[in-house]
């Protein structure tokens, strides 16, 4: 008798335990603290829509490559890293050109950022300084990368600078486009102020078309 209980015993405490063992993590390491996996995002995919389907507190993993004109509104605790050679571009590449005269010219540009001073005084606007008579639009032009002086008027467009004729929705600029990368800004901001806790790390982030005064990174364009 006292063999056959001692028995019984052991197995029901066996049972008892293989019944708290609680899910398999396949490692050691609690279930409950193990190292979730970044959402990766690739050039191309629209990165807010990626956001606004994740859980929150997530990390996301910007993929080594140029994401183009993308405006961001984050999620508190949210974390956005790069790949080495990751890229936010606020520019569009620009593909299509006429030629009149001396000049080139792409037409149907029709972004136009506030202009700094327009809420004061609509007419005077912000006072330039006469070697960068534009400098209250924040819309640039890249040729290889590299700005172009925005010129205020078209009979001054030579090489290396442009002049946006917002009027008519066209873009001057002097230097032959063929065979090379030419880029406006156009997007505000790439990300808004938007939530608390934020984390950017290991990001390029250019070619925006921020407003005077304010950033691409952490503005909310309420001015």
């Amino acid at each position: 008798m006292r063999v056959t209980t001692l028995c019984t015993v052991v197995i029901l405490l066996t049972a008892s335990l293989s019944g708290c063992t609680g899910t398999e993590t396949g490692d050691d390491t609690p279930a409950d603290t193990q190292e979730v996996e970044p959402i990766e995002i690739y050039p191309g995919e629209d990165i807010q829509y990626i956001v606004d389907i994740s859980p929150a507190n997530s990390t996301f993993l910007l993929k080594a490559g140029i994401h183009r004109m993308q405006e961001l509104y984050p999620r508190a605790g949210d974390t956005f890293e790069g790949e080495n050679g990751t890229i936010l571009s606020g520019a569009l590449v620009l593909t299509e050109f006429s030629r009149s005269d001396d000049l080139w010219y792409s037409a149907n540009q029709t972004q136009e950022g506030p202009r700094h001073g327009d809420q004061l005084d609509p007419e005077k606007g912000w006072v330039c300084p006469d070697e960068y008579p534009r400098c209250d639009r924040p819309e640039d032009l890249y040729f290889n990368d590299e700005p172009l002086l925005h010129v205020g008027s078209l009979e001054e467009v030579a090489s290396g600078s442009w002049f946006f004729d917002y009027d008519n929705d066209t873009i001057w600029f002097a230097d032959d486009p063929q065979g090379h990368s030419i880029e406006t800004s156009v997007t505000y901001f790439a990300f808004v102020d938007s939530a608390n806790d934020v984390t950017i790390r290991n990001l390029v982030i250019e070619k925006f078309a921020s407003w005077v005064q304010l950033a691409a990174v952490g503005s909310s364009g309420n001015v």
